[in-house]
């Protein structure tokens, strides 16, 4: 599996990175971001999503959405957001994740981060993930694609691709473009400086050119947050 809520994320967290990371959600359910910490300091309480203002006063990015769920839009409007309830995160490099300060009370940031990626959905700057069905398949589908493709022009092996309809029977778990890498899911480093084990700086690489992330992986294909919003109403 790869891509946002489509699989697990490897972040390599390697060695001389800031000393607590903390991951962006790989949901279908939000709360599953961690902060990597042992502090038990107390720290500012977390307002509920309904409470918070529209827009962060540190925010200065983009107004108009919608953009895709977990994509650099996304993680900007959360690192104002948090920031601005009293924890001075600041974004990975890889933009997949945030860096806390030392000390950072993990639960009332998880709660903090959970809290400003739902008012980024709210305000509707980013589009909620529709749920798994044929029609966010088929979209997947049309990404896997372009993936797969992309790989094979840079010389990657890759698993043989399915028809669409065998792919939609069954299901997400029967194609991956990445299948045939070592690590096998997308790969994140907090540090850029850090040293890199051997084989993930190639990989890299691979995913600068073919991501491997589901917003960006969308966007190369060619696929726009309003399908995904297309997708939602329909269900409604």
């Amino acid at each position: 599996m790869i891509g946002r809520s489509l699989g697990l994320v490897v972040a390599l967290t390697v060695a001389a990175c800031a000393p607590h990371t903390l991951d962006s959600p790989q949901t279908p359910v939000p709360t599953t971001a961690k902060v990597t910490t042992t502090s038990t300091t107390e720290g500012p309480p977390t307002p509920a999503t309904a409470d918070l203002p529209d827009w962060p006063p540190s925010y200065d990015g983009p107004r108009v959405g919608p953009f895709f769920p977990d994509g650099r839009e996304h993680m900007a409007y959360i690192v104002s957001c948090v920031t601005d309830l009293g924890f001075p995160v600041s974004p990975r490099p890889d933009g997949r994740g945030f860096t806390a300060p030392a000390g950072a009370p993990p639960t009332q940031l998880t709660a903090a981060l959970r809290a400003c990626r739902d008012k980024a959905f709210e305000v509707g700057l980013v589009v909620p993930e529709p749920p798994m069905s044929q029609e966010y398949l088929t979209l997947i589908y049309q990404a896997y694609s372009w993936l797969d493709q992309c790989l094979r022009d840079l010389g990657v092996s890759t698993p043989d691709a399915p028809s669409l309809d065998a792919f939609l029977e069954d299901g997400l778990e029967s194609w991956n473009p990445y299948g045939n890498l070592s690590t096998p899911n997308e790969i994140g480093v907090g540090d850029p400086d850090a040293p890199l084990p051997p084989g993930i700086a190639e990989q890299l690489r691979i995913q600068e050119s073919c991501p491997i992330h589901l917003p960006d992986l969308f966007e190369r294909a060619g696929i726009r947050p309003q399908e995904l919003a297309r997708i939602n109403r329909a269900r409604r």
